[in-house]
């Protein structure tokens, strides 16, 4: 095997990754609007690292030369497509048409071969780039240079033979895995920069959801005591995106009635993993008091400690409103009905009694037990006019409107047997899907009208507002939960007829969970006489499920004994569906971050993959420099670089180029480098000798070009030392010398006379 062979193609196929990854970090902008600018550009830096790996090639002989210039030529041809490939193909062939030799056939075929095979490959494979394996890659490089033994063919026939038994080691061993290696390096940047589209795309649609929902996310690591916000979460506290904050500050931002609660649960979170899920009041930046939903679950490293808390974060003010809102009309709708001084009842569309207030089981004498759901019409019109006002009643129905019929008088009998003139003004309600749900009727009574007309008509005045109601599912249970009475809307929510309940254990209607959970509380209302807010999940007749929460009290007899309940059933179906909804967006939140740190494991790689490259470097035996092209302060030096001037880093970083090259000023090494600063030339190349810390000298060839990188341009320069190359010529002058003064000597005499000194 030829050692220096295989060691220069080694260093040529270093440079070539070397050259690739500096080339993939200069060129990682935006691209560009149209994507034949984008394939000029990359044709263009394939000729270039093309021209680049070319000028450093091995010379085997006399116009016969190698390099890696088939591997960058076939990676092009498969990834970049036809028009980077030819342009890098055309600027390859004229180059080795210029170096010209007898290699020039071969070297010509070899790239033209070699960028062709690329092109054929990717239009054979028809996969995106990314999709390639390793394995695939490296039976590519295998076949591409399958085809450099066919070209030797075209060599003059005395050095074919000689050659393809000098390369055939390097072929095999060199050139297919430095093909697999460039071609990973470039299936790596082309998955990364898809994983990093689709996070973007992600992370947009995650933001424009936060957004819409008032919803976002947030993080707490509990070694640093550190809590980190979303830009939403930031937004609904009134700070900047970004924004970063102590636990000690985020928890000031509850309000004072709120922060033991915040603080217990978090810190039982943290302690002991319990999770929490509360509806809290908190003070913002500016002041202003928002009702937010907060939860929080803690996370685990894998030896099971608690290192972090997340949770998610949302404004639920206006929900919050809304429920206060129609908590508070509720309220102040059954106050104003049970304590108005004057008639209150509520009619279904059957014109059964659903309600009657306090004033009207005065006037009566009548229990409201007795009363409720009895045909109004029997019990309590007269027979003289009980069709007549049944009619009224029914026409209203039928119409759906109260239109004429918003002020009625007509008598009403007493328990009694006695007759009250009443007069009535009457409120239609109705569900969502405009069906009548239930009359309001508001009574005064006229009895004594004669008496006190004056009064009667300001109480009329008073009383001729009809107060609007939110009519909801309505039922009552005995002391035992058996369904006494249930409204129509109560029917409506679960789907059963009323005459097929009533009498029916409560506990039927629930699902199993939801069975124990009443079985488990209903003891407990009978004894504290009212319940608020107790959520269950109830049965339909047609099998489907509603969630209620219920609002009760337990009304005594007269004997102080639990009696029956009234229950007022909040459809919160909808509610619970945007909690699953919350939870799915968590959820989604949670793949996302997944996806994240996929993301960051990925850079992590390719992080490892440029310490490789610098580590190649690190082990390159020729001295490679780089050194800034305004103070001319060298940044690096390899460890050659180091180990043949004798100096450190350190030490090396406070000197210039021309403190080791003895035949330069610093005028005239600037006006040297004056072609590259001027973008006249791309590399110079230049023989001169460097000064070592011991002052020695030695020669040097210097390889020197200007690379320009997104954060500031340097000077890329290759030191080759020529000591031996010297001492050649040096051994060469010598002999033609001994065969100008002696003409036709022997072979073994001459080259041993040159051998002396």
């Amino acid at each position: 095997m030829n050692s220096p062979l295989l060691l220069a193609l080694l260093h040529n196929a270093a440079l070539l990754l070397a050259l690739v990854a500096l080339a993939d970090m200069a060129m990682r902008k935006p691209r560009p609007a149209s994507g034949f600018q984008r394939q000029l550009l990359l044709g263009l830096a394939a000729s270039l690292l093309c021209l680049a790996v070319m000028l450093s090639s091995y010379r085997l002989e006399a116009g016969i030369i190698f390099d890696t210039r088939s591997v960058l030529l076939g990676v092009s041809g498969l990834f970049l497509g036809f028009l980077p490939t030819a342009m890098a193909m055309t600027c390859a062939a004229a180059y080795r048409f210029w170096v010209g030799g007898g290699g020039t056939a071969m070297g010509v075929a070899v790239i033209l071969a070699s960028g062709g095979i690329g092109l054929a490959w990717r239009l054979w494979r028809r996969r995106p780039p990314a999709s390639y394996s390793l394995g695939e890659l490296y039976v590519f490089g295998l076949v591409l240079h399958a085809a450099m033994f066919f070209c030797t063919q075209l060599l003059p026939e005395d050095r074919r033979w000689p050659t393809l038994t000098a390369i055939a080691p390097s072929l095999l061993l060199i050139y297919p895995a430095a093909t697999a290696a460039l071609g990973a390096l470039v299936v790596a940047r082309l998955r990364h920069q898809q994983i990093q589209e689709n996070l973007h795309e992600h992370a947009s649609l995650l933001q424009i959801a936060g957004r819409m929902a008032r919803f976002g996310g947030w993080r707490v690591n509990l070694a640093e005591q550190r809590v980190t916000w979303s830009d939403e979460v930031a937004a609904i506290h009134e700070r900047p995106p970004g924004y970063s904050c102590s636990v000690a500050e985020g928890i000031s931002y509850y309000a004072p009635e709120w922060r033991p609660k915040i603080t217990e649960v978090f810190t039982a979170c943290a302690r002991d993993g319990i999770p929490y899920d509360e509806e809290m009041e908190i003070i913002t930046a500016r002041g202003r008091r928002v009702w937010v939903r907060t939860i929080g679950e803690a996370v685990r490293d894998e030896k099971g400690q608690i290192t972090e808390v997340h949770g998610a974060f949302r404004d639920i003010s206006q929900r919050k409103q809304m429920e206060l809102a129609l908590a508070d009309s509720e309220r102040r709708w059954r106050e104003i009905l049970l304590n108005v001084p004057q008639i209150g009842i509520s009619l279904d569309p059957q014109a059964r009694i659903i309600f009657a207030n306090d004033y009207f089981l005065r006037l009566t004498g009548w229990r409201r037990e007795e009363i409720l759901g009895q045909d109004w019409f029997d019990r309590f019109i007269p027979p003289a006019i009980r069709e007549q006002v049944r009619q009224v009643f029914q026409t209203i129905m039928a119409a759906k409107d109260a239109t004429g019929f918003h002020h009625y008088e007509n008598e009403i009998l007493t328990r009694a047997g006695g007759i009250r003139r009443v007069a009535w003004s009457n409120v239609i309600s109705k569900n969502v899907q405009g069906e009548v749900e239930n009359v309001t009727c508001l009574g005064v009574d006229l009895t004594d009208r004669l008496a006190a007309e004056e009064k009667l008509r300001e109480s009329e005045q008073r009383f001729r507002r009809i107060y609007e109601q939110s009519p909801v599912a309505y039922q009552s249970l005995d002391a035992e939960g058996r369904l006494l009475e249930v409204n129509p809307a109560w029917e409506a929510l679960l789907g059963y007829p009323r005459k097929e309940v009533i009498g029916r254990p409560f506990a039927d209607f629930h699902t199993p969970p939801s069975r124990l959970l009443f079985a488990e509380r209903f003891p407990r209302f009978r004894e504290l006489g009212a319940t608020h807010g107790a959520e269950f999940e109830l049965q339909r007749q047609d099998g489907g499920k509603r969630f209620v929460s219920v609002d009760g009290l337990f009304v005594p007899d007269e004997a102080g004994r639990p009696s029956h309940t009234h229950c007022v059933l909040h459809d919160i179906t909808a509610r619970k569906k945007m909690e699953a909804e919350a939870q799915a967006n968590l959820a989604k939140a949670e793949q996302s971050r997944l996806a994240l740190l996929s993301v960051i494991e990925d850079q992590k790689e390719a992080e490892a993959a440029r310490t490789r490259l610098l580590r190649i470097l690190e082990s390159s035996l020729n001295e490679v420099y780089i050194f800034a092209p305004d103070t001319l302060r060298f940044e690096y030096a390899n460890q050659a670089a180091l180990r043949n001037l004798g100096y450190s880093l350190a030490e090396l970083q406070n000197l210039t180029p021309v403190d080791l090259k003895p035949e330069f000023t610093a005028e005239t090494f600037r006006q040297t480098i004056a072609p590259l600063v001027r973008g006249e030339r791309e590399q110079l190349v230049f023989e001169t000798v460097h000064r070592r810390a011991d002052g020695s000298l030695y020669p040097v060839e210097i390889h020197l070009q200007l690379v320009k990188s997104e954060k500031h341009p340097v000077f890329l320069a290759m030191g080759l030392d020529i000591t031996k190359r010297k001492q050649a010529e040096d051994a060469l002058k010598r002999i033609e010398w001994m065969l100008t003064k002696h003409p036709a000597p022997k072979t073994e005499d001459a080259m041993t006379a040159a051998s002396q000194p």
